[in-house]
């Protein structure tokens, strides 16, 4: 198997065209190789900044893809493009036509249904698209009321950091849902003929109606295959990351657990501590005669004349 290089990332980013396949094909690819996406990252934002104003729009077309076919997979990409995103931005938008900036505003309507940025990142972005807006004047009653937290919506609040725990969860029901699950892919992938795969089908030279055809078949299963292949490499990927996983929860799991039981050891030991020591108190408090009378009459006589 072939291995990531900037050179050959740099290459297909060349060959990208305005096609949904050929989108497709290229995502599908740094999915794969998505352990890479630091460097990825920077080599897009640097070839976008490089590329003529009428291919910009095609690098966030990319982009968009990616960051919505990686998501179940892990955060990286969509941290990665977060850092460069404004910027790609700034560079892109005025080079694009009305038609080109409908698109992006397609692109930051999806990023904020589901909640791919945080409201910060989608301001500058919609400002950038769409130019500055006034801000618009609220009345006293929006804005009386408690402290500064109470004024913040809980959507806008920042979320806890998940634990090792949900993390766990996360990548197990990713896995789930895996590639190896997805029964109407694999279906396709066993309909393809054989046609895509012979040589000896390829007809006679020269057979220019039949090439066309065949073309258009071999395009459509490359695109299914690629889809596939991608699924499947990103599924090994979290199945080896889940093992790793499992095995340093279960070996952090088993240093808590012998903590707690040394814990537990000590707190069983005082409890029986504070157990003698009640009962030797009670013991003394029964065994102590009551010298209350006798101490209220010798009050009494002293005071007589």
């Amino acid at each position: 198997m072939a291995t990531f290089s900037t050179e050959s990332f740099e290459k297909k980013l060349s060959e990208l065209r305005y096609n949904r396949t050929s989108v497709h094909t290229l995502s599908y690819w740094l999915i794969h190789y998505r352990k890479h996406s630091q460097v990825i990252v920077s080599v897009w934002h640097r070839e976008l900044r490089k590329a003529e104003p009428s291919r910009k729009l095609i690098f966030l077309y990319l982009a968009h893809e990616v960051i919505q076919s990686s998501t179940r997979k892990g955060p990286e990409y969509t941290e990665e493009f977060a850092r460069v995103i404004v910027d790609a931005f700034k560079h892109a938008v005025p080079e694009l036509d009305g038609t080109g900036k409908k698109h992006l505003g397609k692109f930051l309507s999806v990023w904020e249904d589901k909640a791919v940025y945080n409201r910060v990142i989608l301001e500058q972005l919609k400002i950038i698209l769409y130019g500055e807006k006034k801000p618009k004047k609220r009345l006293y009653s929006e804005v009386k009321g408690g402290g500064d937290d109470d004024a913040i919506p809980a959507k806008y609040k920042p979320a806890k950091a998940p634990s090792t725990a949900n993390n766990l969860l996360r990548v197990i029901q990713g896995v789930e849902s895996a590639a190896s699950r997805d029964a109407a892919v694999h279906q396709e992938i066993s309909f393809i003929p054989r046609e895509v795969q012979d040589l000896s089908y390829l007809g006679k030279p020269g057979d220019l109606e039949y090439c066309r055809k065949h073309s258009t078949l071999v395009r459509d299963a490359s695109k299914l295959l690629a889809e596939g292949y991608g699924r499947l490499a990103a599924e090994v990927d979290d199945r080896k990351q889940l093992i790793g996983m499992l095995s340093n929860f279960l070996q952090h799991q088993k240093v808590v657990n012998d903590e707690k039981e040394h814990q537990l050891e000590m707190y069983k030991n005082m409890l029986e501590r504070a157990k003698k020591i009640q009962e030797q108190l009670r013991t003394r408090l029964e065994d102590k005669p009551d010298l209350t009378h006798l101490s209220s009459g010798s009050k009494n006589e002293e005071y007589q004349p």
